[in-house]
């Protein structure tokens, strides 16, 4: 009994993280984006993990092999950016944003996670759903000198938006 449970769940979770997004209905593309990002953060950066708003996703799709991208590594493929923010109010990252997550279109496998400090984590393929420990990445503000910086440029860029 227990190992069918195990091996229903195993199956599932196979089939989740190898099906391309793009042919999923959008509301549930949404959920499994979220999911694996979150599931990303939890294990890469808990401290940056928030779950106040919603994020923002939007679809990318990598250079051809050229200028941009001469290796031609991963050309043309598509890739999901999920994006979480933080209250400002409360806390000031280097970056106005909590944590983002590249995940790839056709396979819904994570690629990258950034955090707002600035620092980022490539996710290997076998990574996630191993359950060794990894070098986490440890949750930090700016200094002082630097909150005062980015809240004035803050301050200056809403300024701006505001008399448009």
């Amino acid at each position: 009994m227990i190992i069918s449970i195990f091996t229903f769940l195993v199956g599932y979770f196979v089939v989740v993280f190898s099906q391309n997004l793009d042919s999923l209905p959008q509301q549930e593309r949404d959920s499994l984006l979220i999911l694996t990002a979150k599931n990303v953060v939890l294990k890469y950066g808990p401290g940056y993990y928030r779950d106040n708003k919603l994020p923002t996703i939007k679809r990318g799709q990598n250079p051809p092999k050229g200028m941009q991208n001469p290796t031609g590594k991963d050309a043309n493929r598509g890739y999901y950016d999920v994006v979480f923010y933080y209250n400002t109010n409360k806390e000031l990252l280097e970056y106005d944003y909590a944590y983002w997550v590249k995940i790839w279109s056709d396979t819904g496998k994570p690629s990258i996670v950034v955090f707002g400090n600035g620092m980022a984590k490539i996710i290997p393929e076998v990574d996630l759903r191993s359950s060794k420990t990894v070098n986490q990445v440890p949750y930090q503000q700016v200094d002082e000198w630097q909150r005062k910086h980015i809240k004035r440029s803050l301050k200056k860029e809403n300024d701006r938006e505001g008399a448009e």
